[in-house]
């Protein structure tokens, strides 16, 4: 996970739209919000005002293209999905906890809430948004959300370095919200575990290169191949890169050599 910087304010369409959507809900909460609570009642929400082009061009593009939360990159065939920090529909502490109605209704169309997730975290996270206190959760538009601890990193809010380290290619955690994060989402999965794998046997393949430049001065071939290798560390860690932030925090790889300059001191933390 890496931070994001999302333009302020979100699309204006959103705000507009969005604007007069949330009045209607909150209106329409005032009036029957014992049946929103008990589930008898559910909101209508227009995926077509939170999820439009608009919204989903800047979330890609101040995502870099990738999800919010695994880094993977989302190809246009993949149906990337709009995400709710703070869930629409319902909301559980946590996977074996019972829903509770309604989920944050008054922040669909806030673009502060609002993020790209592969389908994957957004099938792990559904409904889950677990909060260090329960008792402090907001539950209408009414209630202040001050009071809320979230124990989900947010990556446009949260400096994810401050709560997660990588040892090999399995993700750990620094703080409680880091590992709260990664059990919700299953960040050590399978399939991402193998990704960050081999993207770690390429950059110490190119590291192992790097370190050879000395002794291979003299060889113009092998010149080429460093900066070659260079190159591939570079792009490594950059923010548009899969899974930048895994390759960034690898003991080899040095901000004076390759710019990393947010690169956080990995720490020798169990996962």
């Amino acid at each position: 996970m890496i931070r994001i910087v999302k333009p302020s304010g979100g699309p204006p369409e959103l705000s507009r739209r969005g604007g007069q959507r949330i009045k209607e809900d909150c209106d329409s909460y005032i009036e029957t919000g014992e049946d929103y609570r008990s589930g008898v009642k559910k909101f209508n929400f227009d995926s077509n005002i939170y999820g439009n082009s608009e919204v989903r061009e800047q979330l890609l593009l101040a995502q870099h293209g990738k999800c919010c939360y695994c880094e993977t990159k989302i190809r246009p065939a993949a149906h990337p999905n709009i995400e709710h920090y703070r869930p629409k529909g319902s909301v559980r502490q946590s996977k074996g906890c019972t829903k509770l109605y309604p989920g944050y209704y008054w922040l669909v169309y806030d673009w502060d809430n609002l993020l790209m997730c592969c389908p994957v975290c957004n099938t792990k996270k559904n409904d889950l948004f677990p909060l260090l206190d329960e008792d402090n959760r907001a539950r209408s538009h009414e209630d202040p959300m001050e009071c809320e601890q979230p124990m989900l990193v947010h990556p446009a809010i949260d400096d994810p370095n401050i709560h997660f380290h990588f040892s090999g290619s399995v993700i750990g955690h620094r703080t409680r919200q880091g590992k709260e994060t990664i059990d919700c989402l299953d960040l050590n999965r399978d399939a991402l575990r193998d990704k960050r794998e081999g993207r770690l046997q390429q950059l110490c393949a190119f590291l192992c290169i790097v370190k050879m430049k000395d002794e291979m001065s003299n060889n113009g071939d092998f010149e080429d191949l460093v900066e070659l290798a260079n190159q591939e560390i570079r792009a490594a860690v950059s923010d548009q890169a899969e899974y930048s932030a895994f390759a960034k925090q690898l003991k080899e790889v040095r901000r004076t050599d390759w710019g990393t300059d947010d690169v956080a001191p990995v720490r020798p933390d169990s996962p």
